[in-house]
């Protein structure tokens, strides 16, 4: 037994115990010496070899304090002495490996050989990042630091549909995003030649195995490799790339699912009792007004440089009108029932016209209108706009006008209280049974893959391993795991959708008169009086001024 080392000259030797970690201060009376300091003390514990040990400070003080008063040689314990602790985290993705070196106080310090063999225990096979390792043994302690990186798996991406011809991504007239409108381009439409490329199809990509801290390779989902669609028409493909699709005939180029067609366009002057009622499977340009009772029904746009009386306009696209509309009388009778003497514009896109008076209008998009909407019914699913930026005119008198996205106007109402109906927010049932549905397949997409990654786990324990196996269930992984990234992007959408109907508002510039009654999804608010300008919104439950 090694005998224990002489007393320094302030007559005080620390050693550790028979197990190596605790330290034990042995001392001989003071006899009249001075008792140190504190600062002394420490200098004198580093002197023997103690300096990083974990000795408090209120460990010391009781120490002097005892010494003060000693008559005879005593011990005392001090402090602890610890080895470096190494531990390594792996991310659940294992994709990365953090390591963590707990510093040694008073004891064997970590060396690389202690890092080595922990990460082999761990399973470490696969980008090590050797420097990082180095750095933190040379440092003799480490918090969370990454020293393994793996990279996932890039799932392929989708096949692509990229659009060759400028006006063909946005084929409406000028509308910003307040609203204005340049009238100017009204009769101006998009066309194309016979054999004018229209479209390229960007083939999918393959994916891209990964490959974890582990050196498990981590399966790769193809793109989904979608043709352009049969439905298309009036297009072909090109003789020198079957990926390019090019005009079949001249007209308006429309963009479609997966893919792009040619409108035929023809062009009258008017639709009156000499031309009868148009119909046409195309564009259609109209340089002069459609007169009343007569009917206009195409399957892609219809531009009107005139006006439109008592008849009725359907458009499969947008109607776009540079004068205005006019009904004859109210839109229904005292029974509810529509009245033949309206005019009615249906459109699957948006409506763009000067005023609006006693008409029945719907679009699939937004309704813009410059001047005026009066005693008329009005729905977009998107906003409606009556007057744009720095617009004078604007108003909205009587009928209903509803905006799934919101309403916009100068004026709402009249001085004189005329009633006006104005509603915000579209059914939110639809969208709430999609966002149920949704969430039903995260939620039985995550059983799946975590059964899935128990089994896992199980077959890459067995000896030896059954690689076929485990391959497919890799592969079944890498499905469940791109599946979770679709549900998880169409629950977004839907919960922006609702969002965006929650957030709708009703906007008056200038005027929101009395008579008006503002409806939000389930919740009615008739103005007594004028507000001056006003903005109302759906919050908890209510109707709230802002």
């Amino acid at each position: 037994m090694n005998a224990p080392p002489p007393k320094s000259e302030l007559g005080i030797t620390f050693s550790a115990n028979k197990d190596g970690s605790r330290i034990i201060a042995s001392l001989d009376p003071l006899n009249g010496k001075k008792l140190p300091t504190l600062k002394t003390l420490k200098d004198e514990i580093a002197l023997q070899g103690f300096g990083d040990a974990e000795i408090p400070d209120s460990g010391l003080a009781e120490l002097l304090k005892q010494w003060e008063k000693a008559t005879q040689s005593f011990a005392l314990e001090v402090g602890s002495i610890a080895d470096a602790v190494v531990s390594i985290d792996i991310s659940k993705n294992k994709l990365e490996a953090y390591l963590t070196i707990e510093k040694a106080k008073g004891g064997q310090r970590v060396t690389l050989e202690d890092v080595l063999d922990k990460m082999k225990r761990e399973g470490l096979k696969y980008g090590v990042i050797a420097e990082a390792v180095k750095k933190a043994v040379a440092a003799g302690e480490a918090n969370h630091e990454v020293i393994a990186k793996g990279h996932g798996p890039v799932h392929g991406e989708r096949a692509k549909f990229i659009v060759l011809i400028k006006e063909a991504a946005d084929r409406r007239p000028n509308v910003k995003e307040d609203g204005s409108v340049n009238y100017r381009d009204i009769l101006n439409i998009s066309t194309v030649k016979e054999g004018e490329p229209l479209m390229r199809r960007m083939p999918a990509t393959r994916g891209v195995k990964g490959k974890d801290v582990k050196g498990r390779e981590l399966v790769a989902k193809d793109g989904k490799d979608v043709p352009y669609s049969s439905r298309l028409k009036n297009v072909k493909f090109s003789e020198d790339d079957k990926n390019i699709l090019v005009a079949a005939m001249a007209g308006q180029p429309v963009i479609e699912t997966d893919g792009m067609s040619v409108d035929p366009t023809l062009s009258v002057d008017k639709v009156d009792i000499s031309t009868g009622n148009l119909e046409f499977d195309g564009t259609v340009i109209i340089r002069g007004d459609v007169l009343t009772g007569m009917q206009v029904k195409v399957t892609g746009e219809v531009h009107i440089g005139g006006m439109v009386e008592a008849s009725r306009v359907e458009a499969g696209g947008d109607i776009i009108i540079a004068g205005g509309v006019i009904g004859r009388g109210e839109v229904r009778d005292d029974e509810g029932k529509q009245n033949e003497s309206a005019a009615v514009l249906m459109s699957n896109g948006q409506i763009q016209a000067r005023f609006v008076e006693n008409a029945l209008v719907k679009s699939a998009k937004d309704v813009i209108i410059k001047d005026l909407v009066s005693h008329s019914e009005v729905l977009a699913e998107g906003r409606v706009i009556i007057g744009g930026k720095g617009a004078t005119k604007g108003q909205i008198i009587g009928g209903i006008v509803e905006g799934y996205g919101g309403v916009e106007a100068i004026n709402m109402g009249t001085a004189g209280g005329v009633s006006t109906k104005i509603r915000i927010g579209a059914p939110l049932a639809p969208l709430k049974e999609k966002q149920k549905s949704v969430e039903e397949k995260i939620h039985l997409n995550t059983i799946k893959l975590k059964q899935l990654q128990a089994a896992l786990v199980q077959l890459m324990q067995k000896q030896p391993p059954d690689e076929v196996t485990i391959k497919k269930a890799q592969a079944t992984e890498a499905i469940l795991e791109a599946d979770a990234l679709d549900f998880a992007t169409q629950l977004n959408d839907v919960n922006m959708a609702i969002k965006r109907l929650t957030m709708a508002k009703a906007i008056a510039k200038q005027h929101l008169y009395g008579g008006v009654e503002l409806t939000f999804l389930d919740k009615s608010r008739l103005i007594k009086d004028d507000q001056g300008p006003s903005q109302f919104q759906y919050e908890n439950g209510m109707i709230i001024k802002k």
